[in-house]
C-alpha cells in the first residue's frame, strides 16, 4: 500500500462508509480543509503526516489490514478494525484530529445541506434577474424586491460559501442592475442605484476579505456614488463608516476618525450603523493614542446601539451584526493598538464567549487577533494554540484578513530563541496549510461602461 496512492483508497471507503462523508465533512473534520484541498489530496495522494492519514482512517472505516500506517495508541486498545466513526468507548484525548462526535457529524452536515440550499436559491434567483425585461414599457418596479433578495440570500451564504464565490454572484448582479437603469424613466432610477449600492458595498467587504483592498476601496467609492444617486442617508452612513474601516486597516487613522464622524453624525440613520461608525471612530482614536476619546467613542456606540433606533430597519439590515459581542471585540482591538493586552485579551474573551456560530469567518479574525494580543504580551505558547485555533477557520473560510494578522502573530513569535511545542506546531502548520492564492483576486469593480449613470 505505501507504493499505491493512498488518496485512491480513502476516496473509495469514503464514499462506502455508512453514511457517506462528503469531501467537505471530511474537510471540516481534518481542521477545516475545504472541498477543493481534500479533492486534491484524494488525487494526488498527498497526505504527509501519519496522524491525518489515521484520523482519515477512524472516520471513513477503513479496515487497518489495508494501510501501511498503525493505528493510533488510542484505538489500540479495545477498539474493531471497523469501529464506526464517533463510538463514544474510544478515548481520543491528546489526538488531534480525531473522528467527529455525532454531535459534529450532524453539525456538518447540516452546514452542507444549508450550503447546497443557499447556492440553489441563489442560482435560481440570479438566472431570473438576466431574464428581467430591460425595456421601459416592461420594467415592474416589484423586481427590485428580486434583487434585494439575491443579496439577503448572499449576505447569509457567504459565511458557508466563501467571499469568492460570493463576489461571482455580486458582480454578475451589478452588472444586471447597470444594464436595467439605463433603460428605466428617471423617477425610476434612484430604486435601481439604491439596490446597486448596497451591492457594491457588498462587493467591497468581499474584496477586502479577499486580500485586495485596492479592489475594496474601489468598489466603496463606487457604493456612495450610487448611495447620494440614490438619496439614501443611510447607506451613505453606512459606506462612510465601512470606509473609515479600510482607511484604518490602511493605517491612516486620521481618516478614519474624520470618516466615522461623518457617518455618525449623519442624520436619520439605525442606531446599529451609528454605533458600527462609532467603534471604528474608536479605533482610530486608539491608533492615535488618545484613550480618552477612544472610551468616549466607545460609550457612544454601546449607546447607539441599545437605542430605540437600533432594531434593524430598512430593506438591507444593514449593521445587524452590530451586537454585543462585536463592540468587546473592536474593544480588544483598540486596547491592543493602546499597548494594553491584558485588557484586549479580556475583550476578545468576553467577545468569544458570546460570538454567533453564524459568523465563523470573523470568529477567525477574532481568534487571530487575540493570538496577536497574546503574543505581544509574553504568552507565546497561549497565543500559538490561539492561533491555531484561528488558522482552521481561515483555511476553509478563506479570509486573507485573517491570514494577515496571523502573519503578524507569525513575526512576532518567531523572535522566540527557542521554539517548541504550540509555537513549533503553529508555525510548522502556517507554513503548510497557507492557502497559496489566498489574494488573488477573481473579480474587479465594473468600468465606467457597466456602471449605472
Amino acid at each position: 500500500m505505501a507504493s499505491q496512492n493512498i488518496g485512491q483508497v480513502v476516496k473509495v471507503y469514503r464514499k462506502e462508509s455508512k453514511p457517506p462523508v462528503s469531501q467537505m465533512l471530511l474537510g471540516e473534520a481534518l481542521g477545516g480543509l475545504s472541498q477543493s484541498q481534500v479533492s486534491r489530496l484524494e488525487s494526488e495522494g498527498s497526505y504527509k503526516p501519519v496522524r491525518e492519514l489515521q484520523s482519515i482512517a477512524v472516520m471513513i472505516g477503513m479496515p487497518w489490514e489495508i494501510a501501511w500506517f498503525a493505528p493510533p495508541p488510542q484505538l489500540q486498545r479495545g477498539m474493531s478494525a471497523q469501529a464506526p466513526w464517533g463510538a463514544s468507548n474510544m478515548d481520543f484525548s491528546g489526538f488531534r484530529n480525531c473522528s467527529p462526535t455525532s454531535t459534529d457529524v450532524a453539525m456538518f452536515s447540516q452546514r452542507e445541506d444549508e450550503l447546497q440550499q443557499k447556492t440553489e436559491a441563489l442560482d435560481h434567483l440570479t438566472a431570473r434577474s438576466a431574464r428581467l425585461p430591460r425595456r421601459a414599457a416592461e420594467y415592474d418596479p416589484e423586481n427590485l424586491k428580486h434583487f434585494v433578495s439575491i443579496r439577503t440570500t448572499l449576505v447569509r451564504a457567504d459565511a458557508l460559501m466563501g467571499p469568492r464565490t460570493a463576489m461571482s454572484y455580486v458582480t454578475q448582479e451589478v452588472r444586471n442592475l447597470s444594464a436595467l437603469v439605463k433603460t428605466v424613466p428617471e423617477a425610476l432610477r434612484p430604486g435601481i442605484y439604491e439596490v446597486a449600492a448596497a451591492f457594491a458595498e457588498l462587493a467591497g467587504w468581499l474584496a477586502d476579505d479577499l486580500g485586495n483592498p485596492k479592489d475594496g476601496a474601489e468598489w466603496s467609492n463606487t457604493a456612495l456614488r450610487w448611495a447620494h444617486a440614490a438619496n439614501s442617508p443611510e447607506l451613505v452612513a453606512y459606506v462612510l463608516a465601512r470606509q473609515a474601516q479600510q482607511a484604518a486597516s490602511g493605517g491612516e487613522h486620521a481618516d478614519a476618525v474624520a470618516l466615522a464622524k461623518s457617518a455618525a453624525a449623519t442624520g436619520g440613520v439605525p442606531g446599529r450603523v451609528a454605533a458600527m461608525a462609532l467603534q471604528q471612530q474608536a479605533r482610530g482614536h486608539a491608533a492615535e493614542g488618545d484613550e480618552r476619546a477612544m472610551m468616549r467613542a466607545l460609550e457612544m456606540a454601546h449607546q447607539a446601539r441599545t437605542s430605540k433606533s437600533s432594531s434593524p430597519s430598512g430593506r438591507f439590515d444593514l449593521a445587524n451584526y452590530c451586537t454585543l459581542p462585536y463592540l468587546h471585540s473592536h474593544e480588544g482591538a483598540c486596547w491592543t493598538a493602546l499597548g494594553q493586552y491584558d485588557r484586549a485579551v479580556a475583550a476578545y474573551d468576553e467577545a468569544l464567549a458570546h460570538w454567533s456560530p453564524d459568523y465563523r469567518r470573523e470568529e477567525g479574525l477574532l481568534l487571530a487577533q487575540k493570538a496577536g494580543a497574546l503574543a505581544a504580551g509574553g504568552e507565546a505558547e497561549y497565543a500559538a494554540a490561539t492561533a491555531r485555533q484561528s488558522l482552521n477557520l481561515m483555511e476553509s473560510t478563506g479570509s486573507a484578513r485573517t491570514l494577515a494578522v496571523l502573519l503578524e502573530v507569525d513575526k512576532v513569535l518567531d523572535k522566540i530563541p527557542t521554539k517548541d511545542g504550540e509555537v513549533a506546531l503553529f508555525q510548522h502548520e502556517l507554513t503548510t496549510r497557507r492557502p497559496a492564492q489566498l489574494n488573488t483576486p477573481k473579480d474587479s469593480p465594473p468600468d465606467d461602461r457597466s456602471h449605472p449613470h
